[in-house]
């Protein structure tokens, strides 16, 4: 069958696609109510290996109407205006990675197209298949890719750009190692970006042979089919379109900044779809899509400084949070320690410093409420040496605590009453009645008990600066019925005789 298909001139099998989008520009009127876009479409592939090829030309389909509801509008083919190697980068100090290297061919292409009030555009292509070794997805090699961005009215409006994204994802990332990636996109008109991991596109099949190769299932469908599109198939419940990688914090995206964060705690390929929506005035103008493949690899680094933080603002910037209390203990996490011949911790305690240089989990005790920085280094001076920079925010202490009352006579509700107090600003809680589903949200609820007895209820309160507290007390919810009944009440019988009343 593979002998046959390299027969086929104008097919080129590409089995290991990882990735790729499409972003356009507005270039201005032309004639007759129409405007000129330039779009630019990159597709990514492995680079290692055989039997892997850009199509060249590509097959490119423009479908008009919505999403679910269109008709194809034009039908042509796009050479490659492009191609560059993309290596993984190694970072400094790493004894071994494995091998690994991406392709990245461009197409660009300019349309002319009327401008439409109440209808979109959908530029498409569609290739089959995936490695094989993915693991986040069901059978991966039977699964091909849809690439698509949507022209909508409101963009052609106003002759809007799409946003573009700056970098590529690193090729490589390290197991058991914090990742932080800057996936934030450019949007030249300075409208607002939203971010967002989304489920990649099925497209395509895996049949290999004429006539089905070039249908909705086949390989390379011509021309690419229209939407709706279907998602991939995710290897559930383990990964999702909003969980692709898992981890330990699980890999996410922050919304505003585009920053991919977490830390991988398995081996293997994943593919993540990242979407970034475009908003002006509170108008959804466009959404760009970018589906790309992570290898997740054992890495050997001489050294890495890396402390237990609450939150991580980049590369090695550490947020340590500290609630009630100015004596924080550092937990080193650094790595490898037979390659650290020395660390030395600083902090600047308001103009007064102070410097670790025995202590692997130093205890800090800072002058009182606010944020501090520091710095841990390891093997300062040498080739391999490792710095993190560390953010401290002392706060307030805050403290759950809370009353309730119940009219003794009538099985009603208990009432509630939050006590908590904190300088931090407490604005959230969280109540347990001690019952299966027994929860609430307000600060001071009321819950009906349908049985009497000891139920332990726990506040939760959370202010501003994320501090939490808890509370907990049993209570005696035994209310007097409203009609005293004993039974048995009369008793005729022989001595002895054991009654239970």
């Amino acid at each position: 069958m593979l002998f046959a298909l390299l027969l086929l001139p104008d097919v080129s099998w590409a089995m290991h696609l990882i990735g790729g989008e499409i972003t356009y520009e507005c270039l201005g009127e032309t004639t007759l109510g129409r405007k000129r876009y330039r779009f630019t479409m990159k597709i990514y592939r492995d680079g290692l290996g055989g039997g892997a090829q850009f199509d060249d030309p590509a097959n490119i389909a423009i479908y008009r109407g919505s999403y679910t509801a269109n008709v194809l509008f034009e039908q042509f083919t796009v050479p490659i205006t492009k191609t560059e190697d993309l290596s993984a980068v190694i970072p400094d100090c790493i004894d071994d990675i494995p091998p690994n290297r991406v392709q990245q061919a461009d197409y660009v292409f300019v349309r002319d197209l009327p401008t439409l009030a109440d209808a979109s555009y959908f530029i498409v292509y569609q290739r089959c298949c995936r490695n094989t070794t993915i693991r986040n997805l069901v059978n991966p090699g039977d699964q091909g890719a849809t690439y698509f961005v949507e022209l909508t009215p409101k963009a052609m409006e106003f002759c809007n750009n799409s946003p573009t994204f700056n970098l590529f994802p690193p090729i490589i990332i390290c197991n058991n190692f914090p990742l932080v990636f800057d996936h934030s996109a450019n949007d030249t008109d300075g409208d607002l970006l939203t971010y967002s991991f989304t489920s990649p596109l099925n497209g395509g099949g895996p049949i290999l042979q004429s006539p089905g190769l070039f249908s909705c299932e086949g390989a390379q469908p011509t021309p690419p089919c229209a939407p709706p599109f279907d998602n991939v198939l995710f290897a559930v419940p383990t990964y999702s379109p909003a969980n692709p990688m898992g981890g330990n914090p699980q890999v996410s995206i922050n919304p505003t900044t585009g920053l991919i964060t977490g830390i991988p705690n398995v081996l293997g390929q994943f593919v993540v779809g990242v979407r970034v929506q475009e908003y002006r005035n509170g108008i959804l103008l466009s959404e760009v899509r970018r589906e790309f493949q992570f290898n997740v690899a054992d890495c050997t680094p001489e050294v890495l400084a890396d402390i237990k933080a609450d939150t991580l603002l980049g590369i090695q910037k550490f947020v340590v949070r500290s609630c009630g209390s100015n004596t924080v203990t550092f937990q080193n996490q650094s790595v490898q320690q037979s390659n650290i011949d020395f660390f030395r911790w600083e902090f600047d305690l308001n103009g007064t410093p102070y410097v670790e240089t025995t202590q692997w989990n130093p205890t800090v005790t800072f002058p009182d409420t606010g944020t501090y920085f520091g710095k841990l280094y390891l093997n300062p001076g040498q080739i391999c040496n490792d710095t993190a920079e560390i953010t401290v925010n002392i706060f307030p202490a805050i403290n759950a605590n809370f009353e309730y009352d119940y009219d003794t006579c009538v099985a009603g509700p208990v009432i509630f009453t939050d006590k908590s107090y904190g300088d931090g600003g407490i604005n959230r809680w969280q109540w347990d009645f001690g019952v299966p589903n027994g929860l609430s949200d307000l600060q001071n609820p009321e819950y009906q008990y349908e049985y009497p007895g000891q139920h332990p209820v726990t506040l939760s309160v959370w202010d501003k600066n994320r501090c939490r507290d808890d509370s907990t007390a049993v209570i005696a919810w035994y209310p007097a019925p409203p009609l005293i009944i004993v039974d048995p009440d009369k008793f005729l019988g022989c001595s002895p005789a054991d009654i239970f009343f």
